[in-house]
């Protein structure tokens, strides 16, 4: 297995009539079958599970909520105190989880919405527009023996990271478009926000992988 994996979504388009069918607006195929997918950067899938609706978590000791218990089930696989990395985004994100797969020797970075951060004095928008664009805010959670950094980025909008191992240093740079001066230029960038988009990939690369190779049979009505 894979050092980097990735927890996420995936949706098998299928417009039949079937009850297990889901319907989401936003996706570029927005009827279908609903999988949770565990997968490394290469694309390779280890662990999925079909969405029914229904949670059927292993262990009630193990319970952090509907969303937090997919990546409970797909990481069962993966071994105890290796130090894989997992990552996921803030649909399945909550502190409680992060501790939950650090006592368990498995390291995480995934983004988090800013209602799950109850413990943290998170700042609002407007401190982070008034220092710019590129600006940050590091600070620490501790929940039993696991320290969880909490990063907060200002880009276009603000984003929050957590994880039990990257922090904001060391600081990167990335380049964005400035419209109001109609050039380009480098904004600080912290560390936790390039690791998270280098290895989270795993399951859009497996889509596009599957994307070449469609199934051209069609039932007749």
């Amino acid at each position: 297995m894979e050092e980097n994996l990735s927890v996420d979504e995936q949706i098998i388009s299928f417009k039949g009539r079937i009850s297990l069918k889901t319907y989401n607006p936003k996706k570029t195929h927005k009827w279908g079958y609903k999988m949770w997918v565990l997968s490394g950067v290469s694309g390779f899938s280890y662990n999925f599970e079909l969405f029914t609706g229904k949670e059927n978590n292993p262990d009630a000791n193990d319970d952090f909520g509907a969303a937090s218990n997919v990546v409970v089930r797909m990481c069962q696989i993966v071994p105890d105190n290796i130090h894989h990395k997992v990552y996921f985004n803030n649909y399945f994100c909550s502190l409680n989880l992060i501790s939950y797969l650090h006592n368990r020797g498995i390291d995480n970075v995934a983004t988090v919405r800013s209602n799950r951060l109850l413990d943290c004095k998170v700042l609002n928008d407007k401190v982070f527009k008034k220092r710019g664009q590129g600006s940050y805010e590091e600070q620490q959670v501790k929940i039993g023996n696991c320290t969880i950094r909490i990063v907060q980025w200002f880009d276009n909008k603000v984003v929050s990271l957590a994880s039990n191992f990257a922090g904001s240093l060391p600081e990167n740079k990335v380049k964005r478009f400035f419209k109001s001066e109609n050039t380009k230029k480098d904004i600080a960038c912290p560390n936790i926000v390039g690791i998270y988009n280098k290895h989270m990939g795993g399951v859009d690369l497996l889509d596009s992988i599957l994307g070449l190779y469609p199934i051209k049979l069609r039932s007749k009505k």
